[in-house]
């Protein structure tokens, strides 16, 4: 999708996946982000969506969060994003991110999460 350069975006949010290698795979998503991101007055993820806005550079030298199970390998693979795992939100104007909330396995069963 192209952008028109005069557009202008109040926020872009970026959903996490399940499989996110296989979503960073498909390059199209991080151009897009890369041309978009500068014409939103923010930027958010939620969960895993995190990992494309790093691939699209807009998380570098930011503190971010990202799924709680997934901040080790976030850390690991954008060495210049302070993850911040406790948190459940970090705003670094103008981005947001977000994690999904960790489920208390004693009340929802092994497999939530």
């Amino acid at each position: 999708m192209a952008i028109d350069q005069f557009q202008k975006f109040d926020t872009i949010i970026v959903p996490g996946a399940l499989d996110i290698e296989t979503v960073l795979a498909k390059q199209g998503l991080v151009e897009w982000l890369e041309h978009a991101a500068p014409r939103a007055r923010r930027n958010a993820s939620v969960c895993a969506g995190a990992f494309l806005l790093a691939e699209a550079g807009l998380l570098d030298g930011r503190r971010a969060v990202t799924h709680w199970a997934m901040c080790d390998l976030f850390g690991s693979k954008y060495p210049t994003i302070d993850v911040d795992a406790d948190a459940i939100f970090v705003r670094a104007d103008p981005v947001w991110t977000s994690r999904c909330q960790r489920r208390d396995r004693s009340r929802f069963g092994a497999g939530a999460g």
